[in-house]
């Protein structure tokens, strides 16, 4: 891994991901089960995977600066924000918008919950407390689905 043969390259790599809320099939296919506190698809690990990802590029690109850290993370939250709120603005009208984009919206609640480096307050400032309340209540109000439900006992 070379990050100083380029490093405004590797500079757009939280740009790179929160394009992948658009584009990508699995975000479009995202179902958040509260009942194992998991996406169907497994995308839920990308929260860890993208926060260790950036913090590694910059702990080689940067040294001990955790303030370029902060500031890469905060850029994927704020652009991965304008995307989402974007998306669901929209969402009658695009075809690419998430089949349950609650469940893609709340990716960076948790996003947030699992990075070291950020707090609920740089989130709060690109997606209000109450638009995230309401796609968390969206979510838990839905019925769950029947392969969730425990297995009842049979009464002889």
């Amino acid at each position: 891994l070379d990050t100083q043969s380029d490093p405004k390259t590797w500079d757009l790599l939280p740009v790179l991901y929160a394009t992948v809320f658009v584009v990508s099939e699995e975000w479009r296919e995202a179902n958040y089960r509260p009942a194992v506190q998991a996406e169907e698809n497994n995308v839920h690990v990308l929260a860890r995977t993208i926060s260790e990802l950036i913090i590694l590029k910059d702990l080689v690109h940067s040294g001990e600066d955790k303030n370029q850290t902060v500031v890469d993370l905060t850029t994927f939250i704020e652009i991965s924000s304008v995307f989402l709120l974007r998306l669901f603005k929209s969402s009658s009208k695009e075809k690419n918008v998430p089949k349950d984009l609650p469940s893609v919206i709340v990716f960076l609640d948790i996003f947030v919950q699992q990075c070291p480096f950020l707090t609920r307050n740089i989130l709060e400032s690109v997606l209000p407390y109450a638009f995230l309340r309401s796609m968390w209540r969206d979510i838990y109000s839905r019925p769950p689905p029947k392969n969730d439900l425990p297995p009842q006992e049979e009464v002889f």
